[in-house]
């Protein structure tokens, strides 16, 4: 057995020392209080027919609850359900400012335990792929290719498309710096070695495009988002749109 498991702390992250309660990690207690009853159900439906059902209804009600977020906030200025030129689902939103335009995918991936808990690179990687993929995929050797785009990948295509023109009689994105935002139902952990892992990710899977205009990629979270919401609804778009302008440009 590993010593070293922190995985019973996240299905028990209080412990009782006498009158004392004592916690591994904060982040595991929120964890369980949220994504806990998720969980819980899902190792219920593990191995039968509908096992697929419930992420795939939890995906979309937490898109539908971003885009509500989004639309609320931001109004006439938020598009949503984009369409590709092939009549297919482009990203899920474009939001467009007076110097910029965020182009928006929500994507809610779940942790394995082994990453969440031990932090391998190959697991974490394999998180990542659900929200930046590009290139044609396989997820083992042999295994079956996966060529639907993900996330930051799915952002590439609909720049692509827009270079060539196909949104000319929709969109105009002249003068304005294009951000790529993904909302992640699920955090990603933001310190130095793992935002180098993701960015090498994103350009071993070719996700980025190389033009001036085009900023650092981004990743909300849905706490992030509905504090957007407060800051446009307490003052106005002009001043988020600075604040996260200079956000971005810092990332660059």
């Amino acid at each position: 057995d590993n010593l070293y498991s922190h995985i019973v702390f996240l299905l028990k992250p209080l412990s009782r020392d006498n009158n004392r309660l004592i916690c591994m990690n904060p982040y595991f207690v929120s964890n369980l209080l949220t994504e806990g009853a998720y969980n819980v159900v899902r190792e219920a439906v593990k191995g039968t027919r509908k096992e697929q059902v419930l992420p795939e209804v939890w995906g979309d009600a937490f898109e539908k609850y971003i885009h509500l977020i989004f639309n609320e906030t931001f109004g006439r200025l938020y598009h949503d359900n984009i369409q590709s030129p092939r009549g297919s689902d482009s990203i899920d939103g474009i939001i467009e400012l007076n110097k910029s335009v965020l182009l928006i995918e929500t994507k809610y991936p779940h942790w394995s335990y082994e990453a969440r808990v031990t932090g391998r690179r190959d697991a974490v990687k394999a998180f990542i792929l659900k929200f930046a993929r590009y290139k044609p995929y396989k997820d083992r050797p042999g295994g079956k290719e996966r060529k639907k785009k993900k996330g930051f990948g799915q952002i590439k295509q609909f720049i692509e498309d827009y270079n060539e023109g196909n949104y000319a009689n929709k969109y105009d994105f002249s003068d304005k710096k294009i951000v790529p935002v993904v909302v992640l139902g699920e955090s990603f952990p933001f310190d130095p070695l793992n935002i180098e892992l993701m960015m090498n990710h994103i350009e071993d899977q070719n996700c980025m495009l190389r033009q001036e205009n085009i900023g650092y990629p981004i990743i909300l979270s849905a706490e992030e988002v509905e504090v957007i919401q407060s800051l446009v609804e307490a003052k106005d778009v002009d001043l988020f749109e600075s604040i996260f302008l200079k956000y971005s440009n810092e990332m660059n």
